[in-house]
């Protein structure tokens, strides 16, 4: 199976009249494939069959919310030892020949990513010092590992490093993470939350963005709180939030939380209320205008 990426590299490959031999090569495939391709003109996400169905019944839907529990509360267990003690509570249920379903399933069950700073490895173009980073994704049971070099941890470096990391994966896991609150959740389970914090603690300012925008659960919660209720006259926190304070206990999922987190945040804080459409809306209808031809005035008939 080929990804988006390679073909557009062959066809890109090809327009520069190098041999359909040698551009298969260089794209990581076959020279058959490549002219499969080349024939059709088109990406293999356009062409390729969803498939919709399953082979087999899924032999764990049942259970399938106690397998998240124990994973949510250790992500490191193998898929051999949940099915060892699936088969305890359930005998003659769960088979040994199910395991591979059972680690089809694990995989494609999370994925985070993040940025790496790869400049302290001192490479070099030309003699001058290569500035980069690389977009790391991974999905935590499997560690099966995807890389796109970028130059920002900007929001486009991020789209673009998920996609490829997806279109080469050939799926979708259920649950995806790319922020500090799973590192500081970790750090947690490991009795090393102290250090994590201690850690950020050495930023001037910390940018919390889009608060409340992707639904957290209240463990993931408690960090952030611990977070914020640490950073408390120690250090800045920008946020941005498109829920209004009286919608918070969406957020910190119980009354007392919120309060006292918005209690600490609005002390000695500035607070900007926006009400401004959206940006991203009136660029949009700038460039449809853009793109609209001009209508040229009739001429007048004499």
């Amino acid at each position: 199976m080929v990804s988006d990426r390679q073909i557009r590299r062959l066809m890109s490959l090809l327009q520069q009249e190098q041999s359909l031999q040698v551009s298969a090569d260089k794209a990581g495939m076959d020279r058959g494939t490549a002219r499969k391709y080349r024939q059709l003109g088109q990406l293999p996400s356009v062409v390729r069959t969803e498939h919709d169905w399953r082979t087999r019944a899924d032999a764990f839907i049942a259970v399938w919310p106690w397998v998240v529990e124990q994973l949510s509360l250790n992500s490191g267990l193998e898929a051999r030892t949940l099915l060892e003690a699936l088969q305890r509570a359930h005998p003659g249920e769960f088979a040994d020949g199910q395991l591979r379903m059972l680690q089809r399933q694990v995989k494609r069950w999370r994925g985070q990513s993040d940025f790496s700073h790869m400049t302290k490895l001192g490479v070099t173009i030309g003699g001058q010092s290569f500035a980069h980073l690389i977009y790391h994704f991974v999905l935590t049971y499997s560690n099966w590992e995807a890389f796109t070099l970028c130059y920002t941890e900007s929001f486009e470096s991020l789209s673009e490093g998920l996609q490829n990391a997806l279109w080469e994966l050939g799926g979708v896991p259920q649950r995806h993470r790319t922020d500090c609150v799973q590192e500081l959740l970790l750090a947690k389970r490991e009795l090393r939350l102290p250090k994590a914090i201690k850690k950020l603690s050495g930023y001037a300012a910390l940018i919390l963005d889009d608060l409340g925008y992707v639904q957290q659960n209240r463990e993931e919660m408690e960090v952030l709180f611990t977070l914020l209720a640490e950073r408390y006259e120690r250090g800045s926190v920008l946020i941005t939030s498109n829920l209004p304070f009286s919608k918070w206990e969406l957020i910190f999922k119980d009354a007392m939380t919120t309060a006292a987190a918005i209690d600490r945040l609005v002390h000695h804080s500035v607070i900007l209320e926006l009400n401004l459409p959206s940006y991203r809306v009136e660029q949009a209808r700038k460039s449809k205008v853009a793109a609209t031809p001009a209508e040229t005035p009739a001429a007048d008939p004499k």
